[in-house]
């Protein structure tokens, strides 16, 4: 007897935990290989990003089951498409804005998704656990989107968000 895919989407929604190790892992690695690859112009792991980022959706659809969480993330991702193909014909000054605002609706959604699945009744396992440290990272990606938004809005040179960051240097601090 052989099991459609909509009946295997029922028996993923009943046990989804496992599902939060699996977001971790992605995350994880979307973090710390993917995007400093990804900066310092290893094209290859741009498409990864987007692979992982596939993975993310996904997951979170099958977690929680949310039509508005779905929305959220397919525009989230469309802005990830959207500076992919940017980067590659059209050096747009405002990529990484819009990758920053992209994340920021990525990391709140899914933070949200991940909250509800691991503190919801139940037993706790070690798949939850491994979501509630999902969640630190989430919060992680949020402060730095933010810091990115907030820091430099507007394509500006290094120099200048040092100054902005640092309004003050140590002199002012003496007596």
């Amino acid at each position: 007897m052989t099991v459609g895919l909509m009946g295997k989407l029922r028996i993923l929604r009943h046990h989804p935990d496992w599902l939060l190790t699996l977001l971790t892992a992605v995350l994880a690695l979307m973090i710390f290989v993917f995007a400093p690859l990804q900066a310092a112009g290893i094209f290859l792991f741009q498409t990864f990003a987007i692979a992982g980022l596939l993975v993310i959706i996904t997951a979170a659809l099958v977690i929680s089951g949310n039509p508005v969480a779905l929305a959220l993330m397919v525009i989230a991702f469309v802005a990830n498409l959207t500076v992919f193909f940017l980067r590659i014909y059209y050096p747009w000054p405002y990529n990484l804005t819009l990758l920053a605002a992209a994340w920021l609706i990525i990391a709140v959604t899914l933070g949200v998704v991940v909250a509800q699945a691991v503190f919801r009744s139940g037993r706790i396992t070690y798949h939850r656990i491994i979501g509630a440290i999902l969640l630190y990272l989430l919060i992680a990606v949020t402060f730095a989107t933010l810091l990115r938004l907030w820091a430099c809005p507007f394509p500006i040179h290094l120099r200048e968000l040092h100054s902005r960051m640092m309004p003050l240097s140590p002199a002012h601090f003496s007596i």
